[in-house]
């Protein structure tokens, strides 16, 4: 049977809602090293793939993503271009929580770096060493 609770999320701080309800998503960040040569375009395609992979890693999870190649302010490009990642924290096909657990985590990062290498792009594990 399922409850639900009902909580005024309108007056609460982002941790009082997290004590509350629990974490609703997480938030990665992709980079590639800076000595790798990648374009914006190359960016935006890595960015499809790499959501499209997340939102596959350990059930069903909505995620969102945006590219990051200019400051918004100035216009100018960025000294390191980046992808910010959004994963909704509830499988929205059985209504699980997404379990990040260690296995979890280095499918992760062996899918991010397959994904990377298939553009020329360093892998991640290097910086984990």
């Amino acid at each position: 049977m399922l409850r639900s609770q009902q909580i005024d999320i309108g007056s609460l701080e982002p941790m009082q809602l997290e004590r509350q309800v629990g974490k609703a998503f997480f938030h990665y960040v992709f980079s590639p090293d800076p000595e790798d040569y990648c374009t914006g375009e190359m960016l935006a395609e890595i960015a499809k793939k790499l959501a499209t992979f997340l939102s596959k890693c350990g059930g069903c999870f909505q995620t969102i993503y945006a590219v990051h190649i200019t400051n918004t302010d100035t216009g100018e490009l960025l000294d390191l271009p980046h992808i910010h990642f959004v994963v909704n924290n509830i499988d929205f096909i059985n209504g699980t929580r997404l379990d990040l657990s260690e296995p979890v985590l280095y499918a992760m990062i062996e899918g991010f770096d397959q994904i990377s290498r298939s553009y020329g792009l360093s892998a991640i594990k290097k910086w984990m060493d």
